[in-house]
């Protein structure tokens, strides 16, 4: 039996139910098309797909107001004028408690008294042993022997070689007393002598009449006998007044203290007391001499037994048993039980003449950056052509920092620059150059103006500008900006 639509359904649905055929009937031949046809049904969806999207783009458009443009300033990094400028160096960090024992002398390790570790103290007992040949014989302790058995016997016989000059010294005083009482006894028998002398001349004197009467009354020959015997007698005598004149001149000539003999006396007397003073002088020099060979010779020695020249702990030895070692190797590592940190950098003539020993440096530590005063700027190099700046490190960093370690520090290279002081520095990178000119950017008044400059020599990553500077001065540092520009400072 046929089933019929009911006459009373209303449009609305039968609305509803066209459509719903259409759409059936639409669906079948779209699946029909894309069934048959894939690729175009492709593209025609992508079309469609972008024909909404531009049309999405438009319709959300906002309405484009005209209005009136200002161009905002420009950020720029600056450079004040009374800034010190500062230079990048190198500096090698130097630990004072770290201490290296090197080998003083040559030879072979023998013995090692310490291991790693073990707490020494300044001074104690030898670290090492270095001997002359691989028995252990040690030419430097035989020597030390043989000085201090030369420096005892001298202090040995030193009392007895001095009293023995003293002796001496004695004896040429007694000589020359002896020598000044022959002289007065000589002297003496002066007087004796010439009332002889006298005598025989009255002697004589009687004789001559005598010979004289004798002649005068001598007729016929009568005297010749008494004349004879006469001048016989006058002989003698004056034989003996003759002998006694030469013994009255000796006599003289000896006793007086003006003539040689007393003279020489009195200066052998000096000579040997000086010579005894010599003696005297050169024993005590032997001894003092000695006394030094024995220090030398025990100097020596110790070089063979080095010990340890401060309190710490033995960080590494570096011998073994048997090593040969010569000056200048190193023995062991000693960290001292008192430590400080120095940092030391070598920059050239020109930097040194114009660091600052008053604005602080920045040391940069792998902990953070600090800020120090240099404890001294040498006048003189140090190391080469060189010179060196020095700072103390504060407590704190003897276990961040290593030995030998480099780091960085930026140096103040001159004083901030006032009116009437000396010639500024400015960074390189504030320059630019022409063909002909040179020229920086300052900021004022909110705007970039150009400065023609003259330029002098260059320090680092600074160069000296002799002029066209004025002491307040901001100096642009960025290269993008042209003269007339709005710019702000963010320095």
């Amino acid at each position: 039996m046929k089933k019929r639509t009911p006459k009373h359904i209303s449009a609305t649905a039968r609305t509803r139910v066209f459509l719903s055929n259409k759409k059936n009937i639409l669906h079948k031949r779209t699946s029909s098309i894309v069934t048959t046809h894939p690729t175009l049904s492709f593209l025609a969806l992508l079309l469609l797909l972008l024909m909404l999207i531009v049309g999405g783009s438009y319709s959300r458009r906002p309405q484009v107001v005209a209005e009136k443009s200002t161009p905002l300033p420009k950020h720029v990094n600056t450079f004040n004028l009374g800034d010190a400028p500062r230079v990048s160096v190198q500096g090698q960090v130097e630990k004072t408690g770290y201490v290296t024992v090197v080998a003083q002398t040559g030879g072979i390790i023998t013995d090692i008294s310490v291991e790693e570790g073990e707490t020494v103290w300044r001074g104690g007992g030898p670290l090492v042993s270095i001997s002359s040949n691989y028995l252990g014989a040690n030419a430097a302790s035989l020597q030390r022997q043989s000085a201090a058995v030369s420096h005892q016997f001298n202090k040995d016989t030193y009392d007895t070689q001095k009293e023995v000059i003293e002796k001496q010294a004695e004896l040429a005083g007694k000589s020359d007393e002896q020598s000044d009482e022959l002289r007065s006894i000589s002297a003496k028998s002066i007087g004796e002598t010439e009332d002889l002398i006298s005598l025989n001349e009255d002697i004589l004197s009687t004789i001559n009449e005598n010979i004289k009467s004798l002649e005068a009354a001598n007729a016929g020959g009568v005297n010749d006998a008494a004349i004879l015997a006469a001048k016989q007698s006058k002989s003698s005598y004056v034989a003996a007044t003759n002998a006694a004149r030469s013994s009255l001149r000796s006599v003289q000539y000896t006793s007086s203290d003006e003539q040689e003999p007393a003279q020489s006396a009195n200066i052998s007397r000096e000579i040997a007391l000086k010579q005894l003073d010599v003696q005297r002088k050169s024993l005590d020099l032997n001894r003092d001499i000695s006394a030094l060979q024995l220090q030398i010779a025990t100097i020596t020695e110790s070089l063979h037994y080095p010990v340890s020249p401060c309190n710490g702990v033995v960080e590494r030895v570096h011998v073994k048993l048997n090593d040969t070692v010569k000056p200048g190797d190193v023995l062991m590592t000693i960290l001292a039980d008192k430590q400080s940190l120095k940092v030391v950098a070598l920059i050239s003539e020109s930097m040194a003449r114009q660091a600052s020993g008053y604005t602080p440096s920045t040391l940069h530590t792998n902990t953070g950056a600090v800020d120090l005063r240099p404890q001294h700027v040498s006048s003189e190099p140090t190391d080469g052509a060189l010179y060196s700046v020095t700072y103390m490190l504060p407590q704190g960093y003897e276990d961040v920092l290593s030995h030998r370690e480099r780091i960085q520090i930026d140096l103040p290279i001159a004083q901030a620059h006032t009116a009437g002081s000396s010639t500024p520095f400015i960074p390189v990178d504030a320059v630019h150059q022409t063909q002909t000119e040179s020229f920086i950017f300052v900021s004022k008044d909110g705007k970039a103006q150009a400065r023609s400059v003259e330029l002098g020599p260059v320090s680092g990553r600074y160069v000296e500008v002799v002029s066209g500077l004025k002491s307040n001065d901001r100096i642009i540092l960025s290269r993008n900006i042209i003269a007339g520009e709005a710019v702000k400072a963010d320095k």
